[in-house]
């Protein structure tokens, strides 16, 4: 985001809701997220294989791990980039309305993608641990007791379950036609 202001303040890009509530951080942290998963996974194998032995082979293992999903990465950000690239030739009402939302996220995604490529291999090698993988702590635990048994009662009693959800989405979908009776009178 930092890049993305300082691109939007470079441009003389306003502030706006338009411009700052188009930007999907899912879409922005979606290639950090997946070289983590494989850096993660790839020194995951390497200890059950025999374990990690220091920084610098840890540092291999997240080159090469980075650089399996790296195309793909590059790839992906780059293609929802040049989905914007059209809004940018808009003119009139439309342009200044649709210019900086697409301005801003490009640079929100260009900034998400030298971040992915190459801040996050090099942070994982750091912020993973080194002693065995797949350790979720105790609020993970803590949030699973509390989920399994409602699961397992909505798998066990499918029809307690669907019914009352029925009724609800039911129940909106009238509300939501009632309000557009009600709008539309006024």
């Amino acid at each position: 985001m930092l890049f993305a202001f300082s691109g939007m303040l470079q441009l003389g890009v306003s502030a706006s809701l338009m411009s700052l509530g188009a930007v999907d951080f899912g879409l922005i942290v979606d290639g950090s997220v997946v070289m983590v998963e494989n850096i993660i996974r790839r020194m995951d194998e390497a200890r059950s294989a025999g374990g990690v032995k220091g920084i610098g082979e840890r540092l291999e293992i997240a080159r090469r791990a980075a650089a399996e999903v790296g195309r793909p990465v590059l790839y992906g950000v780059l293609i929802i980039m040049i989905v914007y690239i059209p809004i940018l030739s808009l003119s009139g009402i439309e342009g200044k309305m649709f210019r900086p939302m697409a301005i801003t996220v490009i640079f929100a995604l260009a900034a998400s993608l030298l971040i992915a490529l190459f801040l996050m291999p090099v942070a994982s090698v750091y912020a993973v641990k080194s002693s065995g993988g797949g350790s979720e702590g105790r609020l993970f635990h803590r949030i699973e007791k509390l989920y399994r048994p409602v699961l397992e009662f909505s798998l066990d009693h499918r029809r307690t379950t669907i019914l009352p959800t029925l009724a609800i989405a039911l129940g909106s979908i009238m509300l939501l036609c009632s309000l557009a009776r009600t709008s539309s009178r006024n």
